[in-house]
């Protein structure tokens, strides 16, 4: 998320969770608002898995790998399509 944001963004991100990088994200149009509440459920799933670790399953740890690897995927999908179109925009000019 930190490389979706790295050259649209004059702010320190650094020490940002991931949560108000997708914010940040959504409010410049990188990512829409169903991949931001994706990325903020993942959030909300990894908190609560870790104040409640007795519920915690292999199945309910491989469905938060499998969403975590369906984002990640998303976000790369993102910051590919924001790298071409800056390419494109550097050639019409």
């Amino acid at each position: 998320m930190r490389e979706l944001l790295a050259g649209n963004i004059t702010e320190d991100i650094r020490d940002l969770p991931l949560q108000q990088l997708a914010s940040r994200a959504l409010q410049l149009g990188l990512i829409d608002a169903q991949l931001a509440d994706s990325i903020n459920g993942l959030g909300v799933m990894r908190l609560l898995a870790a104040m409640d670790q007795d519920r915690l399953t292999v199945s309910r740890a491989s469905e938060f790998a499998s969403l975590a690897m369906a984002i990640t995927y998303l976000i790369d999908l993102a910051h590919t399509a924001t790298r071409r179109s800056a390419a494109r925009d550097a050639r019409a000019s």
